[in-house]
């Protein structure tokens, strides 16, 4: 593929094709028309990717806020605020898509580009799982897999980042990597919306919340022992 097709079209400065980050996340969805042309709408209206990368952690600050509010309201209620959190969710990960894209194939990138593309991602996941957490109704233990989902998150990402200052690639792999993540969070708080409304519980959550932890002890394994065969020179 070349910058021209990575690019969409020659309204946006390219850099060359060397310098398209072989670090990047793999996103299918930043190959496709419609995100190329709303980049391309946010480069010529002067949007800027670390304005986008900030905007996330906005997204996420209603999405906790909803969470904890839930807490507090009837089972009916609380469902129709956890029938949203996939729309901001969906918007946190669409800021995720775009910072990219505008700083990348928009040629807007910049040093401290690094700094605002991981940092408001740890925000982020923080707040939807310190509120998730939270919005598990009467349940101690909710709050503790928030703050463990957040913590294992972090912990996921800083492996990538330390396996990259070691030397070797940006390891993205799964099974939790951030894109897993935010989508189990949005399919459990669907299902936590379903059982408040059913039988007024919101065992679903803490389920979720229990899958993102393990999820995320598995993805930081797998990506320590890639990154130490990478490192030692194995396959």
């Amino acid at each position: 593929m070349t910058v021209r097709e990575v690019c969409g079209n020659t309204a946006m400065t390219c850099p060359a094709p060397t310098s398209i980050a072989s670090d990047r996340r793999p996103v299918r969805a930043r190959h496709t028309n419609w995100a190329r042309r709303l980049a391309q709408s946010c480069v010529r209206r002067g949007v800027t990717p670390n304005a986008v990368s900030i905007t996330s952690c906005v997204w996420a600050g209603i999405g906790a806020i909803l969470f904890v509010w839930s807490a507090h309201l009837s089972s009916r209620d609380a469902a129709m605020l956890f029938f949203t959190m996939p729309a901001w969710i969906g918007l946190r990960g669409l800021c995720n898509l775009l910072d990219g894209m505008i700083a990348v194939e928009g040629g807007l990138q910049t040093r401290s580009g690094a700094i605002f593309n991981e940092f408001p991602d740890r925000i982020a996941d923080s707040l939807f799982f310190l509120g998730a957490g939270m919005a598990a109704r009467g349940e101690f233990s909710g709050v503790h897999l928030g703050w463990a989902a957040a913590l294992m998150a972090a912990i996921v990402a800083y492996v990538r980042v330390l396996g990259a200052s070691a030397g070797a690639r940006h390891d993205f792999r799964g099974p939790m990597a951030k894109t897993h993540r935010m989508a189990i969070l949005a399919i459990g708080c669907v299902a936590a919306g379903v059982e408040l409304i059913v039988i007024e519980s919101s065992h679903s959550i803490r389920v979720t919340l229990g899958v993102i932890v393990l999820g995320c002890l598995i993805t930081i394994g797998r990506r320590l022992r890639g990154i130490v065969r990478s490192l030692d020179g194995g396959a």
